[in-house]
């Protein structure tokens, strides 16, 4: 599907959302997060594989969820995963989707850590025009992110619109901009 067809999906302006997220500290959790008595290479790739299975394969599962359904193939998607791995990810799809999965990601990457404090994860959108070149795109949601988001007290951020929101006041400006 082309870009520009994904952005038609969108509520209200026909824009694409490019959404980039990451975890937040994740070289400062592997080489400090463990106690240096209960230290091994078996728990820190242990930790690496889960954060890898969410990634590569839990989060495919929250995409496939906000898609139409596959035996509906006349529908167009409304997201598509560019990359996913690791301890980060780069998500294009009509704007309106990609912010929420944005939030979904938050949620549920917090459940999937048992809320453990020290994981939390941050994002970047950027928003744009449907013919507009991607790579800029990601460039741009890439920069918000690093620039935005992760200079946010804590980080556990999210930047969109060139702001930097905390992902605790994040609702709280869902809702202002809902009314």
């Amino acid at each position: 599907v082309d870009f520009h067809e994904l952005a038609k999906n969108s509520e209200g302006a026909e824009f694409l959302g490019v959404l980039r997220m990451d975890v937040d500290n994740l070289g400062y959790l592997f080489a400090k997060g463990f106690p240096e008595t209960d230290k091994s290479i078996a728990k820190i790739a242990n930790l690496s594989r889960m954060l890898d299975m969410f990634f590569t394969g839990y989060l495919n599962i929250l995409v496939s969820e906000r898609n139409p359904n596959e035996k509906k193939p006349e529908e167009t998607p409304k997201l598509y995963t560019t990359y996913a791995g690791g301890d980060d990810l780069f998500i294009v799809g009509a704007w309106s989707e990609v912010v929420e999965l944005a939030q979904t990601i938050k949620e549920k990457f917090t459940a999937y850590c048992a809320n453990n404090p020290a994981l939390h994860i941050s994002g970047g959108i950027s928003l744009c025009k449907g013919k507009y070149p991607i790579g800029h795109a990601a460039e741009e949601a890439g920069e918000l992110l690093d620039e935005k988001a992760k200079k946010v007290s804590g980080k556990n951020a999210l930047a969109f619109m060139g702001q930097g929101i905390s992902w605790k006041d994040w609702s709280g400006v869902r809702e202002m901009s809902n009314k």
